[in-house]
């Protein structure tokens, strides 16, 4: 049934139905822009993390690099889905040893680097450069990232002053730097993140998972989620309570065999997007293991589970507000997330704030970055949210100028010309938003008005019929005046004229009339997403005239005005109505009183006894059988036919007996002229009359035949 049938459908059982809300112009809002990313990793594997140098009877050994490798697993985990993640151990000398991407399973990452083994060799700088290089190869719009791992100096002959100018020539070409330092006997470098150095140091190995976990959130755009505030626990309970939408939350759980369950929330239907356990290796570098086996140290106790929720609905982010999951043990946890905001300009003048593409006169302006819920377009007051920098590139006619705020409002002195309002909002978390707002800045004019609006057909017809709106467009006229006088030609082609409407089937197209002064609003229905045909449709609309002149403005006061295109007639439909009719016609063709059924209690199997007529013998039992013809079951208001075997297999002396549905537990035997004035046979001990050719029984007749030296009764 297609859907002009289903409303037609709906319409005769009286189930109409009108729905929307109002529709509006917001100020342009701008998601967080999607980035691929490259994050080459400079990994460590010599033999400094394994053991000190020396004799193996007087050397110290460490599990730095058991520690580092199970950070580098839980990393692999952590990758977002246009992420690649090269890995260039120092024992490669320049090669990459391993390259994973965000597109693969999260299981399939961490099973790779735990099963990846090198020999622990030693740590030439050249593996730096090598990966600093491999990144000017990248896409220039995506975001790269060089991130070292190192537990003492380079080898090569290079000074911590030649590394730092290296630092700033990467940093210079847009590579951001990630420098982590394992120990304390190491170079140190000034944390610089507004160049895009960062800095970290480990000074215990088991230090080294923190700062892995907090650099993993740092290029995916993640904070970690804490406090009484949003964080609290019931038994195995994690209560998360967020009040800025998720695109992600991360569950970090470490210890020996946790679970951890599914997350719920009452307004948003929840994804476990992947499961992870992670571990710690028991083998170090081969050419080690191989030679000191028994002094290795090994970080037995790594191990966890890392759970990524999502959104079931892929086109919206999780919703806020409070979340549940059970774990079983919650005495090591972390949580990770991920915000979802959009964001957006507001400019006020005069505490009036200012409507997109509308027209403002020279002055100050206060213009303020707004963060929105993308789900809701409410504005977003969070302590997540709490801590920003704005960046505004404000265009005014061939004047740019660049503001910087900590998200307080700016304040800008506005001169004549088109103003567009570019800004950045840098949030916690590396995460950036973007927003734009454009208006116009003019000298005042006298206001325009617009007439008494009836938006009614301007052909004379009083309100629009959606039967004709369906053949072509309608058009409705409206006039637009300045002092109580029709525009001059001049400004009437500088007058824009723009209607809003809540209909979701009417949609409307303006154009200048044919006379000075006046607009013509072509009126557009789509019957494809008219939720109610059958009923007049009421369109609320919203008026406003813009003149824009030579560096002078005007503008009118909103008109409110309603539309109607009236119903479809019913017999508009009458093919649908043709076909549904006869779809009913059909359908009361198979159902009582008008096809008449053999009732359930009429079995296929019926049951049977035998006896000898003189008396002499066992009684035996047999089954006869009944069986309806199928045809008769397929075409409507026709009887159902059957034909019943009453006698034991095999015995012959009456034909089977053709039945059809009568009524009210009764059949007809449509062939009684083979039964008729014989003795030997009886219907509830009843013989059928001579000459009878159709006779009437009940369902539940019982046969009784005498044939040859037994009798046999049947009851159906």
């Amino acid at each position: 049934m297609n859907k002009k049938l289903g409303c037609l459908v709906l319409s005769l059982i009286m189930i109409f139905g009108l729905t929307g809300s109002f529709f509006y112009v917001p100020k342009k809002v701008q998601a967080a822009e999607k980035i691929n990313k490259y994050i080459n990793v400079v990994y460590d594997d010599s033999g400094s993390m394994i053991k000190s140098d020396g004799d193996a009877s007087k050397a110290e050994f460490y599990d730095k690099w058991c520690q580092a490798k199970y950070a580098m697993e839980v990393f692999s985990t952590m990758l977002s889905s246009d992420d690649t993640l090269n890995i260039y151990p120092m024992s490669l000398e320049g090669k990459k040893g391993l390259t994973l991407k965000g597109s693969q399973s999260a299981e399939e990452r961490a099973k790779a680097v735990h099963n990846w083994k090198t020999d622990a060799k030693d740590t030439p700088y050249s593996v730096v450069e090598a990966a600093y290089s491999d990144l000017q190869k990248q896409d220039k719009n995506s975001e790269k990232w060089l991130f070292i791992i190192t537990d003492g100096e380079f080898e090569g002959g290079v000074s911590a002053t030649g590394i730092k100018k290296d630092f700033d020539k990467f940093t210079s070409s847009g590579v951001k730097v990630i420098y982590l330092a394992i120990g304390d006997d190491v170079t140190k470098f000034q944390n610089d993140e507004k160049k895009g150095l960062y800095c970290r140091y480990a000074k215990k190995s088991t230090d080294i998972l923190s700062c892995m976990t907090e650099i993993s959130n740092l290029i995916s755009e993640r904070l970690t989620l804490s406090g009484d505030t949003h964080v609290t626990t019931m038994d195995k309970t994690l209560v998360l309570n967020t009040d800025v939408p998720m695109e992600e939350l991360i569950i970090f759980a470490q210890g020996q065999n946790i679970s951890i369950g599914n997350m719920t929330n009452p307004d948003s239907e929840v994804k476990k997007e992947s499961e992870i356990d992670v571990t710690y290796s028991s083998e170090a570098n081969p050419n080690y293991q191989s030679k000191y086996a028994d002094k290795i140290k090994v970080a037995n106790n790594l191990s966890g589970v890392i759970t990524s929720f999502v959104s079931a609905d892929d086109s919206v982010p999780l919703s806020a507000g409070e979340y549940k999951v059970e774990v079983s043990d919650l005495s090591n946890v972390q949580i990770y997330y991920k915000a979802k905001v959009d964001a957006s300009v507001s400019i006020t003048q005069n505490g009036e704030e200012i409507n997109v593409n509308d027209f403002i006169e020279p002055g100050e302006v206060q213009i303020e970055a707004v963060l929105r819920d993308p789900i809701t377009q409410q504005v977003i007051e969070s302590d997540l949210m709490k801590d920003i920098h704005v960046t505004y590139k404000i265009k005014n006619g061939d004047k740019e100028e660049i503001l910087e705020s900590s998200g307080e409002a700016v304040t800008y002195n506005a001169q004549v010309g088109d103003l567009t309002a570019d800004i950045s909002i840098e949030l916690p978390g590396n995460y950036v938003v973007k927003g734009q707002h454009k208006i116009q800045v003019a000298n005042p004019l006298p206001p325009l008005t617009i007439d008494e609006v009836q938006l009614e057909n301007m052909d004379g017809g009083g309100n629009f019929k959606k039967e004709d709106l369906i053949e072509k467009s309608g058009y409705a006229l409206i006039t637009v005046k300045q002092e109580g006088k029709p525009l001059s030609e001049e400004y009437w082609k500088a007058t824009d004229l723009r209607l809003v409407s809540d209909s979701k089937c009417l949609s409307f197209k303006v154009t200048k009339g044919d006379k000075v002064s006046t607009y013509k609003v072509e009126v557009i229905y789509d019957h494809d997403k008219d939720e109610s045909p059958l009923s007049d449709e009421t369109a609320d609309c919203v008026i406003n005239a813009v003149l824009n002149y030579e560096g002078q403005a005007a503008k009118s006061e909103s008109s409110n005005a309603v539309l109607i295109a009236e119903k479809l007639p019913l017999m508009y439909y009458w093919k649908e109505l043709l076909a549904l009719l006869a779809v009913i016609i059909i359908i009361l063709g198979f159902l009582p009183p008008f096809k008449k059924r053999f009732p359930r209690s009429l079995k296929k199997k019926l049951g049977g006894t035998e006896v000898p007529t003189n008396g002499i013998g066992k009684r035996k039992s047999y089954n006869g059988a009944f069986q309806k013809k199928f045809w008769s079951i397929l075409i409507p208001y026709r009887r159902e036919r059957g034909e019943v075997r009453f006698l034991k297999p095999g015995v012959s002396g009456f034909s089977k007996l053709q039945v059809r549905a009568v009524s009210r537990g009764r059949m007809e035997i449509t062939n009684a002229n083979r039964y008729a004035g014989k003795k030997e046979i009886k219907f509830d001990n009843e013989v059928i009359e001579k000459g009878t050719k159709k006779q009437v029984v009940a369902t539940n007749v019982s046969i009784v035949a005498i044939v040859g030296k037994n009798k046999y009764t049947c009851n159906l």
